[in-house]
């Protein structure tokens, strides 16, 4: 029978539902969603999806893994110099970062969080707030020199809003990325450091001593 579609269709046969329409060189075609509800259509792109080969990634430790070493100010300044090159709307970079980790603060804490956060957060080494700072655009002359950004925001309440809101949640992101970073290379350093009755007994076996 003329048009039957036999055996497992492709993505390419089942796009002979979709009209013909002048379009713009490099401009992708429009699925239908008729198309898209198509079962053999979701099938043979399925199919394709898994044949496509991924990367084999290094898994990074979990940071729940981690919740037994303690958070110096260094790893704290290591972690912000990380987070702080993330981009901005016009390098406005609006969060601020509040770090707990004392007990009595991490207990005015408690009322905020959700059922399932209480635990890990009393026990974790720190916690960080992050907050937006909605005069962010005091500090564009130093963080945005090339032109005059301050005054786009200045009596703009809407703009000062969105921009908070959008480049602070980046920030929180850009926070969490910098975390797990600096928690993965100092698992894997962890990982590669004998512990010391080894170290110990290396130095035994070699002969060495230390000064």
């Amino acid at each position: 029978m003329r048009g039957k579609l036999v055996g497992v269709p492709t993505i390419a046969r089942l796009r002979h539902r979709l009209r013909p329409a002048k379009r713009r060189i490099g401009e992708q075609a429009p699925i239908s969603p008729s198309l898209l509800a198509d079962p053999r259509y979701l099938a043979a792109h399925e199919q394709t999806r898994r044949q496509v080969p991924r990367p084999n990634l290094p898994r990074s430790p979990h940071l729940q893994q981690l919740h037994g070493r303690p958070v110096s100010d260094d790893d704290i300044r290591a972690i912000y110099e990380l987070a702080k090159f993330g981009p901005t709307a016009a390098n406005t970079s609006p969060a601020r970062f509040l770090w707990v980790r004392s007990a009595e603060a991490k207990e005015k804490l408690r009322p905020t969080l959700a059922a399932g956060n209480v635990d890990k957060t009393m026990k974790a080494p720190a916690t960080v707030i992050v907050a937006a700072d909605y005069e962010f655009y005091e500090q564009l002359p130093k963080l945005f020199p090339h032109a005059d950004a301050r005054s786009w925001y200045v009596g703009n309440d809407a703009s000062i809003d969105a921009t908070a809101k959008q480049s602070g949640s980046l920030q929180a992101a850009y926070l969490i990325i910098a975390a797990r970073a600096s928690a993965s290379i100092a698992a894997r350093w962890a990982a590669s450091t004998p512990a010391p009755s080894t170290r110990r007994s290396l130095l035994a076996r070699s002969g060495s001593r230390r000064s």
